[in-house]
């Protein structure tokens, strides 16, 4: 159970510390020709519209936590194979399964999530 609290330690910690840098933003100063001495950030994704940064988001979050996902659930078969009967491994490797799936359906139910926020968004009028 230690394994599981240590590597959500480690995805918070990546989170938080290595996200940002992906983010990082092109600094230009103004235009030279017309005198003026304008700080302006260029967008570095491309995007103007939150949805679009959010789909962004979630294309990325995809690719780490589809492989993450599916290594806890080989986890939990492989605390289910080393079980060999003892009721209490047995329960663990049932409750690994459990979040494991629960967490991949969250991670995966993201996108519709998306789209259900956006369109009731949109449905009120708001751009």
């Amino acid at each position: 159970m230690y394994v599981f609290a240590y590597m959500g330690l480690w995805m918070v910690y990546g989170i938080l510390y290595l996200a940002p840098l992906s983010a990082l933003a092109q600094l230009s100063i103004g235009d030279e020709t017309a005198g003026t001495n304008v700080v302006t950030i260029e967008n570095p994704l491309g995007e103007t519209s939150l949805y679009d940064i959010a789909q962004g988001v979630l294309d990325i979050l995809m690719v780490f936590a589809v492989p993450i996902i599916l290594f806890f659930i080989v986890w939990a078969g492989f605390l289910y194979v080393t079980a060999a009967g003892n009721q209490n491994k047995i329960t663990t490797a049932s409750r690994a399964l459990l979040y494991a799936v629960i967490g991949g359906v969250i991670v995966l139910g993201a996108r519709l999530l998306l789209e259900i926020i956006t369109t009731t968004i949109s449905a009120f009028g708001i751009t």
